[in-house]
């Protein structure tokens, strides 16, 4: 029973510094030059979105939305202005476009995890976005 109880405290010793060794996510580094799309949409729709040096763009569903970001461990914030083209479409796309333009305006705090990208509103909402695929 000792011999077992020593190998189990062995294990969960060796699996905690392993744990302890594995270099922490650079969200930053991550997430540079990488477009993500957003999940839960209206059918047929796409939002988007791309960081490039410090700048956020992307489709909002019918127009292309463009700001600047800042980047601190998994705290992000964006610019006061979020600029993007002024085209008009359906009225249920116009709707989650303003609503995702809010949200986005509004993110606090980022998280990674494999390919899912997850933005968090400082009222917590939680935008998840998937990593786009180069096809």
């Amino acid at each position: 029973m000792k011999k077992i109880l020593l190998l189990l405290f062995g294990l969960v010793f060796m699996i905690g510094c392993t744990q302890l060794l594995k270099k922490p996510v650079n969200i930053a580094e991550e997430i540079e030059g990488k477009t993500y799309v957003l999940q839960e949409t209206i059918d047929d729709s796409k939002i988007t979105l791309h960081f490039s040096e410090g700048r956020l763009t992307g489709t909002a569903g019918v127009n292309l939305y463009f700001s600047s970001y800042r980047l601190s461990g998994n705290k992000i914030s964006v610019g006061k202005a979020i600029g993007s083209t002024m085209m008009a479409g359906p009225e249920n796309l116009m709707q989650q476009e303003r609503d995702y333009l809010e949200n986005l305006a509004d993110i606090v705090q980022v998280a990674l995890s494999e390919s899912v990208l997850t933005l968090t509103t400082n009222s917590g909402n939680v935008l998840s976005f998937e990593e786009e695929s180069e096809n």
